[in-house]
């Protein structure tokens, strides 16, 4: 009976010492967990992404314009500084009328887009060659828009 109270009580005392070791195993588990999760860096990112979006083109003679408006996809606002654009236009049988290009700089108007906003624009291209139509025009814009934060 001797043998079997020893070696009960090294049963119950490795019982213990692996209790104690889980016990100790989780709290390093969670103190882990903890740690990492609160010493982390917290990031938010604030970005703007602003585009045009062309509405209509009107040709004049001596000038053309385009309408649109800029909108913002990003989740702070942004101010437009300038925008590379050019644009085809064709009569409604697709042949071709007159096209243009160049960068209009907006550093100061008053071009600022708001976080998920629009705002209304247009462009007016001053030019000689420019004939007036008063037919229905098919029109292709192209843009890239510059802008800061």
């Amino acid at each position: 009976m001797a043998f079997m109270s020893i070696t009960n009580d090294w049963i119950k005392l490795l019982g213990v010492i692996k209790m104690k070791n889980v016990f100790v195993i989780l709290a390093m588990v969670l103190a882990c967990f903890v740690g990492f999760g609160f010493s982390g860096e917290t990031k938010c990112d604030a970005s703007a992404n602003v585009k045009y979006q062309p509405t209509n083109v009107y040709l004049y003679n001596g000038k053309s314009v385009i309408e649109g408006y800029f909108y913002n996809e990003g989740n702070t606002g942004a101010t437009v500084t300038d925008i590379d654009i050019s644009f085809t236009a064709s009569d409604s049988a697709g042949n071709y009328i007159f096209s243009d290009s160049g960068n209009f700089t907006l550093d100061n108007s008053y071009a600022w887009v708001p976080a998920y906003g629009k705002i209304s624009w247009k462009f007016t291209f001053h030019d000689s060659n420019c004939p007036g139509y008063n037919g229905s025009i098919r029109w292709h814009v192209d843009h890239k828009v510059h802008f800061r934060y």
